[in-house]
């Protein structure tokens, strides 16, 4: 609502809103093919299919899982879990539960399986670093999530 307000008070604000939103829908496209790159790797490295039908396999799944959120503003609308619709479960999910999983679970590969000195290299700082990400980190994402959760008020 804002770029297009602010790009429209600029001279040629129409090309470089035009532009703008040009650039970000390429950005975006190359965000997503960087992404989907993943599961079709596994799908044709790991279970010997092709590419073409692992991009079929993979695209399938997104659609399948997304059709849930996509019909929740429609004619799932009326349609609750745990008192939420499709769309809201899964931003609920993915913020509250699962990004803060995925940080824990960074901290603790690196803290604890990566190579710290190649990664962090062998100072005062990387020890204190390591030691973070063992512990600190865990905990602090932890109380977080759990805050964001409603279990502590």
């Amino acid at each position: 609502v804002t770029i297009p307000v602010v790009l429209g008070t600029l001279p040629l604000g129409g090309l470089f809103t035009a532009l703008f939103f040009t650039l970000t829908a390429m950005a975006a496209t190359g965000a997503m093919i960087s992404l989907l790159e993943v599961p079709i790797a596994y799908l044709h490295e790991e279970r010997g299919l092709t590419r073409r039908a692992a991009a079929v396999v993979t695209a399938l799944g997104i659609a399948l899982l997304g059709l849930p959120a996509t019909l929740s503003t429609g004619p799932w609308a009326d349609i609750k879990v745990f008192g939420m619709t499709f769309f809201d479960l899964f931003d609920f999910a993915s913020s509250n539960i699962m990004l803060p999983l995925g940080g824990i679970a960074v901290a603790l590969y690196v803290g604890w399986y990566a190579h710290q000195k190649q990664l962090l290299g062998n100072s005062r700082a990387a020890t204190l670093a390591v030691t973070a990400l063992r512990t600190m980190v865990p905990l602090a994402v932890g109380v977080i999530m759990l805050s964001g959760l409603g279990v502590l008020g």
